[in-house]
């Protein structure tokens, strides 16, 4: 069972807690600038995933996988002596949260979902991407992490946070603070094309979820719609202008969405 991953807490745990889980190569410094506006009313939970941020902990002999980091972050709760929890998740963060939605369907009151995808259906699809995630693994033990995070930022992806130079220079520079070793297979082991289909799950999720996606981010908004469908009581939420990353590129509009939600549950 993995235990002690590193988190920052803020707030009084005699208000409603929230864990909020970054995405590939950040960590629970991504989340920090949400303090001041949710820490009056809610027990905000910023973790270190595996591999990532101060959570260097030695990764399994065995394949990472989604159910792996799902017992991770039920000890998480278990440790912290929360039986649910508000779950909040970004692109990878948000694949997690979503496959501990469905383990644990008990431990979570509501889910927010953030440019996250239930998985590849097509058997193809599922082969290309997980193919082009090891290629990506190669090349960061080869070339090294700086050379990666350059390229990976430079993906049609992130391409509205380019607009932002200064931000974006914060962000790689803390993400080359994260071990090469842990990203290549963080990157190669848990990419979606490993991740298990949870598309045909979706309707059995009774919690609340609030979906949001960019509206830059053609792709994975069109998949929001999808999961909008599928999902029994979910709210979809377009941020105007951004890209994939919204949470950092419209802030404040992240905020008020994210918040609005939660208040009214």
């Amino acid at each position: 069972m993995i235990t002690g991953w590193p988190r920052k807490i803020f707030g009084s745990k005699s208000n409603p807690p929230v864990v909020f889980l970054h995405g590939f190569l950040g960590d629970k410094q991504d989340w920090e600038y949400l303090v001041g506006s949710f820490a009056a009313d809610y027990y905000c939970i910023f973790p270190d995933l595996p591999g990532h941020g101060e959570n260097r902990q030695p990764l399994p002999d065995e394949p990472l996988s989604f159910r792996w980091l799902a017992k991770g972050l039920k000890q998480l709760l278990i440790e912290l002596d929360l039986t649910a929890t508000h779950l909040v998740g970004y692109s990878m963060g948000g694949r997690i949260a979503l496959y501990f939605t469905i383990q644990y369907p008990k431990m979570v009151k509501s889910l927010t979902l953030e440019s996250a995808s239930p998985g590849l259906e097509d058997r193809l699809a599922r082969r290309d991407r997980r193919l082009l995630d090891e290629q990506r693994a190669a090349f960061i033990l080869d070339q090294g992490l700086d050379s990666f995070i350059d390229q990976w930022y430079q993906m049609p992806l992130f391409a509205s946070l380019q607009r932002n130079k200064a931000l974006q220079e914060r962000l790689k520079k803390r993400r080359n603070m994260n071990d090469p070793q842990a990203v290549a297979r963080v990157v190669a082991e848990l990419s979606p094309g490993c991740q298990p289909s949870l598309w045909r799950k979706l309707y059995a999720i009774q919690s609340p979820v609030l979906l949001i996606a960019g509206a830059l981010d053609t792709p994975y908004l069109t998949m929001m719609n999808q999961m909008f469908v599928a999902l029994p009581d979910a709210k979809l939420k377009i941020a105007p202008g951004a890209g994939h990353n919204t949470h950092l590129e419209a802030p404040e509009w992240y905020l008020k969405s994210a918040k609005v939600f939660l208040d009214s549950l």
